[in-house]
């Protein structure tokens, strides 16, 4: 269940990134009255934080975040589509940061690709 945890190929070279991205979505989610979704996604960046990585990996990878209804990435409701495509860039800012780190996701990739595609269909 948990092999992604063995893997040696993922190296966190792009730290400060993930922490600004991650910070950027847990105050976009808090601040719009969204808790559970803004905790799901801070407690995987504690562990970046602390730098412990493999803790890290495990808490990103949940269902809490890339899940389906009540999924952090799932949110929607911001009161202006500027916040609501703000979000949007920040969670595929996230996914295309995990990859440059090795961590592989389809969930996380199809989020992405959604995302785009709203964001270019909604201008």
């Amino acid at each position: 269940m948990f092999n992604f945890l063995k893997r040696k190929n993922i190296t966190i070279v792009n730290k400060d990134q993930l922490i600004s991205t991650m910070t950027n979505i847990v105050e976009l989610l808090r601040d719009n009255g969204f808790s559970a979704q803004a905790g799901a996604v801070r407690k995987p960046l504690e562990y970046l934080y602390a730098d412990d990585k493999d803790n890290f990996i495990k808490h990103l990878l949940t269902i809490d975040i890339w899940g389906g209804a009540g999924a952090a990435w799932e949110v929607c409701g911001f009161p202006t589509r500027q916040l609501e495509k703000e979000f949007q860039t920040h969670f595929i800012n996230l996914v295309e940061q995990m990859r440059q780190t090795g961590i592989k996701n389809g969930k996380a990739d199809s989020v992405a690709n959604f995302f785009r595609k709203n964001i270019a269909n909604n201008n």
